[in-house]
């Protein structure tokens, strides 16, 4: 509960923007949120399917809700 990833992960269900916007003024420093970017273009150059990153990808810089994430996390475990 004291490293900064966990922190960051929790301040996204709870204020996300507020939390993107103190990390892009570096406020804080979080490795998951610079590496969520960098694999999810890596992932994109060199063609390779990484859905864990894709959906992290879009919490972090889409905006898109973690429970809506979950749920197609969950479905592409169904699948395969």
């Amino acid at each position: 509960t004291l490293s900064r990833n966990y922190q960051f992960g929790q301040a996204l269900l709870l204020d996300a923007d507020k939390l993107r916007k103190a990390i892009k003024e570096r406020k804080i420093t979080v490795e998951g949120f610079d590496n969520a970017f960098a694999l999810q273009k890596l992932g994109q150059i060199h063609k390779l399917n990484l859905p864990m990153v894709e959906e992290i990808y879009k919490v972090i810089y889409k905006r898109v809700s973690p429970i809506k994430i979950i749920n197609n996390l969950i479905r592409l475990v169904k699948v395969t």
